[in-house]
């Protein structure tokens, strides 16, 4: 998704980058897309496991349903691939050259 944005905003980014942003501000407002949506997620995805995890209660037996050391693990996990997934396609703003950018219509 990051990835896929970056590509459709070059120009946009290209063109801040010459009126005075900086790569980090752009690496910023880029990323912080892809690790909101990674949040929303997690979020839903957590709510939705205690829901499954109530009506499949009936259906475990000789298992604890709730074990804390999963729910706690498997969306730390999560967050890190997705900061992971998020950081390392906005490397490649660092490459953005604003004067190629503008030239490019």
């Amino acid at each position: 998704m990051v990835s896929n944005l970056i590509v459709q905003r070059t120009r946009e980014i290209g063109i801040r980058m010459a009126l005075g942003s900086s790569i980090r501000q752009a690496m910023i407002d880029v990323g912080s897309t892809g690790i909101v949506a990674a949040g929303c997620g997690l979020i839903a995805g957590l709510a939705l496991s205690f829901v499954a995890l109530r009506v499949l209660r009936s259906e475990l037996y000789g298992i604890r349903d709730y074990d804390p050391l999963t729910l706690m693990a498997v969306p730390v996990v999560i967050a890190i691939i997705a900061v992971a997934a998020s950081f390392l396609p906005t490397l490649r703003i660092t490459r953005i050259d604003p004067a190629v950018t503008l030239r490019m219509e």
